[in-house]
């Protein structure tokens, strides 16, 4: 059965589907996703297909990126629902054209005669790059809101940035922390950094969000 890969996947479609729904939630003025009848845990709740319709519908994310992370979502329908699903290379074949799109995206990972290690290298590239579509989105926000709230010369707004950097990586070192070994996997690496910088622009634009209607009511 394999239970390492699926535990994998699962981890990493938790924690994708999470900020997937906590994006959207922001798009929506939703204060407590969590508890949400469209984002939350319910038996109601939109699939994780659905949320990304709704982040195109919004444009927050392209058709190109939303391929990426349909691939990524498909590869975890198979190891979760499929008990045959036992190695990366079943699943990738179970799936239609997807070898052919991975291939095109990350030729480099496929110079290996061992097809398993580079269908799996291309699975965390998948997972990774979706987190990466998320900040990057959010970042184009953070740069906006800058931008406005620089001509304003608070000092608030500098607190917030350095308060959301410090914080987050505190969290990306404890991380870190729970490999024993020197030798820390590559991908490993890359996927808290990817989560780290989307956990920072998170609270950037949140803190940003904050600043801008804190002056608002003061004007008024």
């Amino acid at each position: 059965m394999n239970l390492e890969n699926r535990s994998k996947i699962l981890s990493y479609s938790l924690e994708l589907e999470y900020y997937v729904s906590l994006e959207l939630a922001k798009l929506l003025d939703i204060k407590d996703f969590k508890n949400s009848k469209s984002l939350g845990n319910k038996s109601s709740s939109l699939s994780l297909n659905q949320k990304l319709n709704l982040l195109l519908d919004f444009e927050t994310i392209s058709s190109k990126e939303k391929s990426i992370i349909e691939s990524f979502s498909s590869i975890r329908n198979q190891f979760m629902h499929n008990i045959d699903a036992t190695s990366y290379e079943y699943v990738i074949n179970q799936i239609s054209g997807l070898l052919n799109r991975l291939t095109k995206l990350y030729p480099e990972n496929f110079k290996s005669n061992n097809n398993e290690m580079s269908i799996e290298k291309c699975v965390e590239n998948l997972y990774i790059d979706s987190i990466k579509i998320l900040s990057n989105k959010k970042g184009k926000k953070l740069q906006d809101a800058i931008s406005e709230s620089i001509a304003e010369g608070s000092e608030m707004l500098y607190e917030n940035l350095d308060e959301a950097m410090s914080k987050n990586l505190n969290e990306f070192e404890k991380s870190m922390e729970k490999y024993s070994g020197e030798l820390i996997p590559k991908s490993e690496v890359l996927r808290h950094l990817a989560i780290y910088n989307l956990k920072v622009t998170i609270e950037k634009v949140n803190g940003i969000d904050k600043f801008k209607k804190s002056v608002h009511e003061n004007y008024e």
